[in-house]
């Protein structure tokens, strides 16, 4: 994780100078710089997770990724009269306002498309589930976040947090026959951000007509959950 945020901060720096990475910085917290060159700062808005129509399952206790191995991730079941963060068919637990993402909180990315989660009759919702650490402290809020693969010749099935901040520093230029539905996270676009075509991408391309490989767009909630490290022994 270190090593992805001083790569970021890097190649941000020399895009958009120290003064502006500082306040962005500030504002974004920990992933800002990926965030910027996803264009999700150029979007000004946040996803808009909500319950999708149709029978939802609660997802108590599952697994996500950490570091490309899975570990289990047990959330907080919602209390009587609390809101719930669903997921497509997923019920997630309390729906937490958090307002902007920090320093303070462990990050969860929705990662679209992703073998991990599938059902049925709800294949825009296909999608991994991967966490930035595992904190001491817990149970702990998550800042939950939405990864969306744009370019259809990403085909990588994302396990770590590391390489999502890689791929969202990296752009692709669509070819003329480009549809939206050739994108490979369209589920996703298409119920959370309500982006339904090509032209619903044009506040994330860069000045060059091209697009990012992969965008990352904070939800604005967050869970609350326990990760269990299977080996505490071995992590620093």
């Amino acid at each position: 994780m270190a090593t992805a945020d001083a790569g970021a901060r890097i190649i941000c720096r020399s895009l958009v100078g120290e003064d502006f990475l500082q306040k962005l910085r500030h504002n974004s917290g920990k992933i800002a710089c990926a965030l910027l060159l996803a264009g999700a700062a150029l979007a000004a808005e946040r996803a808009i997770v909500q319950p999708a129509v149709g029978h939802t399952t609660l997802k108590p206790a599952g697994q996500v990724f950490y570091n490309g191995k899975l570990v289990r991730f047990e959330i907080q079941s919602p209390g009587v009269g609390e809101r719930k963060l669903v997921v497509g068919p997923w019920q997630m637990g309390p729906k937490i306002s958090a307002g902007k993402p920090s320093d303070h909180r462990p990050n969860l990315y929705f990662v679209s498309p992703g073998k991990q989660d599938h059902v049925e009759g709800w294949s825009d919702y296909d999608h991994n589930e991967i966490i930035s650490g595992i904190p001491k402290d817990q149970p702990t809020n998550w800042d939950v976040y939405l990864a969306i693969v744009l370019d259809p010749a990403l085909q990588k099935d994302f396990q770590n947090e590391s390489e999502l901040l890689t791929e969202a520093q990296q752009s692709f230029r669509p070819n003329d026959l480009f549809e939206f539905e050739d994108i490979p996270g369209a589920g996703f676009l298409r119920s959370f951000l309500k982006i339904d075509s090509v032209h619903g991408l044009d506040r994330f391309r860069h000045k060059n007509g091209q697009l990012p490989k992969l965008i990352i767009v904070p939800s604005g909630f967050v869970v609350r959950a326990t990760a269990v490290d299977p080996n505490p022994a071995g992590n620093p």
